[in-house]
């Protein structure tokens, strides 16, 4: 007779990683109904309906969003609405997992 031990690991592995401009400030307040860096800390599977809720808005209305965009050029409706979809879908590729979302 015998005993099969094992110790299992939770590995922390980056799954979506993007550099995010300022510019697009009011673009995610306006979309998110709160500040980006309020995402902060917060599991994926908690924030998946917001920000698939942002998608969806930016999209069915741009000219909205259009109104927020940076005069510099440096980000924008297109640049902010590909960081929510990159977010969006790797919260639900990891949403039964222990995902979590990190600003700095």
């Amino acid at each position: 007779m015998s005993w099969d031990v094992s110790v299992e690991a939770v590995t922390r592995t980056t799954v979506y990683d993007r550099n995010v401009t300022f510019n697009n400030a009011e673009i995610f307040y306006s979309a998110l109904g709160c500040h980006f860096r309020e995402l902060e800390g917060k599991k994926g599977a908690d924030v998946v309906e917001r920000l698939r809720h942002a998608v969806q808005d930016i999209m069915a209305h741009p000219a909205r969003y259009q109104a927020f965009a940076p005069a510099n050029g440096w980000g924008g409706v297109e640049d902010a609405l590909e960081v929510l979809n990159g977010l969006l879908h790797a919260c639900e590729d990891y949403a039964e997992g222990d995902c979590e979302i990190h600003v700095w």
